[in-house]
Order: structure tokens, then C-alpha cells, then sequence
């Protein structure tokens, strides 16, 4: 699930088990790569056409139940959207 206001800030994931809250992170050369192909192609570029090349970073908060991962999340000062 990705969390945010505007753009996508942030995701919800379930991996190995373990619920996770990890921020979205700007992949700096595949944006790039992005940012030339549409300008070669289309001549123009959108803010929102950046959100392909954001990818999960370092979790913030991790669980190994639902229950667990929802308590942690009600505690954190949330900026996410």
C-alpha cells in the first residue's frame, strides 16, 4: 500500500512475514534515465512521472504480527500522508 499527499510518500509491505513501513526513496539515475526518454520522446515531463523511480528505503518501523505493526504505528509521529 503507498501512503502520501500529492505523491507517494511511503509503503506498507509485507515481506518474509515481517509488516513494514519503509519510506519511498528517489532512484536518482533510473529518474534520469526516465527524465531523458520522455523528453527524447515526448518533449515534456511531469512531476508525477518521477513515482516509477521511487523505491522502498530502510524500514522506519517493523512488526511480525499486524496487531504488533498497527500498536507501533499508532505511537509514531506520522508524516506520511
Amino acid at each position: 500500500m503507498h501512503l502520501g499527499r500529492g505523491s507517494p510518500t511511503a509503503i506498507i509491505s509485507v515481506k518474509e512475514g515481517q509488516w513494514r513501513l519503509e519510506p519511498l526513496v528517489l532512484d536518482a539515475e533510473a529518474n534520469a534515465r526516465r527524465y531523458e526518454e520522455s523528453m527524447r520522446t515526448r518533449g515534456m515531463w511531469m512531476p508525477e512521472m518521477e513515482w516509477p523511480s521511487l523505491k522502498p528505503g530502510e524500514p522506519i518501523l517493523s512488526a511480525n504480527s499486524r496487531e504488533e505493526f498497527i500498536a507501533k504505528l499508532e505511537a509514531l509521529n506520522w508524516t506520511y500522508g
